[in-house]
């Protein structure tokens, strides 16, 4: 999208603006509306992103401590699972297999505006997650024990989600945000930006700085693996509850000063 101040030309999400309006015109030529696509050799504005910064584990054991009791194991399968949002809020108890440390990540709950729902209704759940694809999360006993204990405390049953409001409905992403996840990371004193978000690349870079493969990470994450990746060259199934081995040692000091049963 371009916008003229006057002095000069700002591009907002240059590359979503642009594919989308590359979709158009090939539907367009294929309806031979138009003979060629004129997005096609487009030169886009080159956009230098500014490098991450990945919290620590101290930055985390911070947050932690801040949140609610009632929401804190989210928080702590989010950090060790690398779960997305709409994943996490969507478990239900029979999605974890407490004997295995195994959660199945089989749906996702979505929120849309009250304005676009057909229905009326802002939240609702999608089978399957991103790219359509069950996946298969480890955890340790530890976290296994904590989600029995979650469970107790809050009266989830097997088809109950697991992660609810105070009023027993869906948790929203942005009531969650505000109410929680913004004052818990200012009461840190966290210096950059912190979003629910970023405890995905927190996940991911904490599992690499413990020498875990990156095809595993990507796995855990929901990323397909890259296409040039051969499929003998991936590790095998029994290295995926191994790969939250070095993550586990990570999280177990934050988790005894949170006050987490640790």
């Amino acid at each position: 999208m371009i916008i003229d101040h006057g002095l000069s030309l700002q591009f907002y999400s240059s590359g979503g603006s642009h594919a989308f309006l590359h979709k158009i015109f090939a539907r367009a030529m294929i309806d031979h509306v138009i003979a060629a696509n004129p997005c096609t050799h487009t030169a886009l504005p080159k956009v230098i992103k500014k490098p991450k910064r990945i919290i620590t584990v101290e930055q985390f054991e911070t947050i932690l401590a801040e949140i609610p009791a009632r929401y804190r194991m989210l928080v702590l399968l989010a950090i060790e699972t690398g779960m997305r949002w709409g994943e996490l809020v969507a478990l239900r108890p029979v999605d974890i297999n407490l004997r295995t440390g195994i959660v199945t990540v089989q749906r996702v709950l979505v929120e849309v505006a009250r304005k676009n729902s057909p229905t009326g209704q802002r939240v609702f759940v999608k089978d399957y997650p991103k790219d359509d694809e069950q996946r298969h999360v480890s955890i340790d006993k530890t976290t296994c024990q904590q989600l029995r204990e979650h469970m107790m405390t809050y009266g989830v049953r097997d088809s109950d989600l697991l992660f609810t409001s105070t009023a027993g409905t869906a948790l929203s992403r942005n009531n969650f945000r505000t109410k929680y996840w913004v004052s818990a990371v200012k009461a840190a004193k966290i210096p950059q930006t912190v979003t629910f978000h970023n405890l995905r690349a927190a996940h991911a870079s904490w599992l690499l700085a413990g020498g875990a493969d990156i095809v595993l990470v990507q796995e855990r994450l929901g990323h397909r693996a890259p296409p040039q990746t051969p499929v003998n060259a991936r590790p095998p199934p029994s290295a995926k509850s191994a790969i939250a081995t070095p993550l586990r040692n990570e999280l177990s000091r934050p988790r005894r000063a949170a006050g987490c049963g640790f």
